[in-house]
């Protein structure tokens, strides 16, 4: 359906797709979920992360290969980094995903939705 087309086009003009930068690292630290298969991570390391902001209607699409490790078995750092300072629960495994490429998506068929704080602050506006 033309996609092909399209998506060689946006290789040539976007650059490559296979690092992350800036805008991708502050979208997906702005997030608050994602969405991730890890069922299949014993016998196939391949793996998408989607990451949605629905309220702009955006979505980032990470492809890559998925590595899991048990929390004994992790280097300090990787603990160090995954630990969030406010968060009493115990990390129990790391996830590390090896990016190949990632993909910025159409916001076409993304109904907006909005948290309640979200919601409220556009319904005082």
């Amino acid at each position: 359906y033309g996609s092909r087309t399209h998506n060689e086009r946006l290789q040539t003009t976007a650059g490559p797709n296979d690092q992350l930068g800036p805008k991708e690292a502050g979208y997906i630290a702005e997030r608050d979920t994602f969405y991730l298969s890890v069922g299949n991570v014993s016998v196939d390391a391949r793996c998408s992360l989607i990451l949605m902001d629905y309220p702009r209607r955006k979505r980032l699409k990470i492809l890559g290969h998925m590595h899991v490790q048990d929390a004994a078995n992790a280097a300090p750092e990787s603990l160090e980094q995954v630990q969030a300072e406010d968060y009493r629960a115990q990390v129990e495994r790391v996830v590390v995903i090896d990016v190949a490429a990632f993909d910025w998506n159409c916001p076409q068929h993304i109904t907006r939705r909005y948290t309640e704080e979200e919601f409220a602050a556009l319904a005082a506006a």
